[in-house]
């Protein structure tokens, strides 16, 4: 009987119906949380090799200069030549870049994993890795523009 009049009070509807929004509410909190965190770490990712290679002060690779590039850990221009499992590029200052490629290194067209076999000559690249003696990039990762 105390069960059934706890509801005809209005105080106690009112109580249930401000516990169910609170309720409703550290829900959404949790799920904006869980999306916020893997945004986060998405943009960590991105910003560990793509900033550096993708992104200057005038922009997404259209007026990209060079400036605001790690010299000799990345690189950016067309297919000159392909050698194996090494790629020469022209980079915009008319200079020439070798790049090697192992079985490690990903070559990304949009968002399809391709073979170094699906490169040709003229494809606009920029490329992250590591510096050898030689003065070749060790290729860790490719991105193919067209």
């Amino acid at each position: 009987m105390r069960f059934r009049n706890l509801f005809q009070s209005r105080m106690s509807v009112a109580g249930m119906i401000l516990l169910g929004v609170l309720l409703v509410a550290v829900g959404i909190f949790r799920i904006a949380e869980f999306v916020r965190y893997r945004s986060v770490s998405f943009s960590s990712r991105w910003t560990g090799y793509g900033h550096r290679v993708f992104v200057s002060s005038g922009g997404l690779l259209g007026s990209l200069p060079g400036h605001g590039m790690i010299r000799g850990h990345s690189a950016l221009g067309s297919v000159a030549r392909i050698d194996g499992s090494s790629v020469a590029i022209k980079t915009r200052d008319g200079g020439e870049k070798i790049i090697t490629v192992s079985l490690a290194t990903v070559i990304r067209r949009s968002n399809q994993v391709i073979a170094l076999a699906d490169l040709r000559l003229g494809d606009r690249i920029a490329v992250v890795g590591s510096p050898e003696i030689s003065g070749a990039i060790d290729a860790k990762f490719i991105r193919v523009f067209r």
